[in-house]
């Protein structure tokens, strides 16, 4: 498919909150995840070649649900990752239909979450977002906010060239 005349970064990250997520970020895939210490997953590229930006899209944790008994909270849970898989699937789908190849890296492929069956390398969508420039939200995240957000990726071959256009 042929891609678009142009897209903005902006179009890329309306288009993840039109989709459910509350904060999206992009971040080049040679940076993300430099500098974090103690990541020892892949790298963007590793998982997927072809990777030349990382989108991360987030939404809160629901803060009192960790006071409610195990299973609801769990529900909670659930329901933000699907709300989550969904937006990043639609969103590599969206992106790939402009003509730039993407791939969604699914929540539950990160962290300790990761079912024992699953053979998909540990990609930290939290040390993503750590990367990820997020200056075209309405309220910036500081370090501390962005581990209590849940998060999930999409690796895209779009290059960010800077705050407006993406090539």
């Amino acid at each position: 498919m042929a891609k678009a005349e142009k897209l903005t970064a902006a179009e890329v990250l309306r288009q993840a909150q039109r989709l459910g997520a509350v904060w999206a970020g992009l971040a080049p895939a040679g940076k993300s995840l430099v500098g974090a210490a103690a990541y020892t997953g892949p790298t963007p590229e590793e998982l997927w070649p072809q990777a030349r930006s990382v989108l991360v899209l987030g939404i809160p944790k629901v803060d009192t649900a960790k006071a409610l008994p195990g299973i609801i909270g769990m529900e909670h849970w659930d329901a933000a990752t699907e709300i989550l898989d969904f937006a990043a699937y639609r969103l590599a789908v969206w992106l790939n239909e402009a003509g730039y190849p993407s791939v969604n890296i699914p929540a539950d492929s990160c962290g300790d979450t990761v079912p024992e069956h699953k053979s998909v390398p540990v990609f930290s969508h939290v040390e993503a977002a750590k990367q990820a420039d997020f200056s075209r939200q309405a309220a910036s995240l500081s370090a501390a906010e962005i581990a209590e957000v849940q998060w999930v990726s999409v690796l895209t071959e779009l290059v960010v060239a800077d705050q407006e256009e993406v090539l």
